[in-house]
Order: structure tokens, then sequence, then C-alpha cells
């Protein structure tokens, strides 16, 4: 369960620096294509915690 935990805290962590990256600079390809990834990181991690607690 701590494992978890770790992963939301890291992909959280990361999602709010590349918001504030995106904010920051003006590279936004970059960023954005930073932010879908971590994105679907973050939905992954959701999801299969979801598919857990349903069965």
């Amino acid at each position: 369960m701590l494992k978890d935990k770790k992963m939301y805290l890291l992909a959280i962590f990361l999602l709010g620096f590349g918001i504030a990256n995106l904010f920051r600079n003006l590279d936004f390809v970059h960023h954005v294509i930073n932010l879908v990834g971590l994105t679907l990181i973050t939905f992954s991690l959701i999801f299969s915690k979801w598919e857990r607690l349903k069965k």
C-alpha cells in the first residue's frame, strides 16, 4: 500500500511541476507532451486502484 501512495505522490508532484513550467516558459509543445504523459500515468494509477477496490 505504501508503494501505491508513493506513486500517487510522485505523479501529483510531477503534474504540479509540469503545470508550473507550462506557465513559466512558453515552450508549450514540450510541456504539453510531458503533461499528457503524466496525466496518463495518473489515470492509469487511479483506474488500477479502482479495479482492485471493485473486486
